[in-house]
């Protein structure tokens, strides 16, 4: 986990069955981690049970990709999450500006009732 930290990628791909620990549990892992917990995770897996889907997506899988796949579907989902990671990431630098503006404004107030 230390090298998905200090590269921070845009995106995860996983599977579920893996030898050490599953992707559940790699999944719980990262989105446990500040810095990397809203990054997009897609489940692409053989296990096509509804349960496994139901876990991985109250995991927090952002998507769920069964094997064998479809390369094009891949890379829409792919496309698709990484864009929608973009636009919040916007919002919320957006917000950030905003809640700034609004600490400077308020400063900016009370320094007038002291003055």
């Amino acid at each position: 986990m230390a090298k998905t930290v200090q590269f921070k990628p845009n995106l995860f791909i996983c599977d579920i069955m893996m030898p050490e620990i599953d992707g559940f549990e790699t999944l719980r892992n990262i989105r446990s981690i500040n810095g990397i917990s809203n990054t997009p995770f897609i489940f692409l897996t053989a296990k096509t049970e509804k349960i496994d889907l139901r876990e991985g997506m109250n995991s927090g899988a952002d998507d769920f990709l069964n094997k064998p796949f479809n390369t094009k579907e891949l890379l829409e989902v792919i496309e698709l999450r990484i864009n929608k990671s973009q636009e919040e990431k916007k919002e919320f630098n957006l917000e950030i500006i905003n809640l700034k503006e609004e600490v400077s404004n308020l400063k900016n107030s009370i320094n007038k009732f002291i003055v």
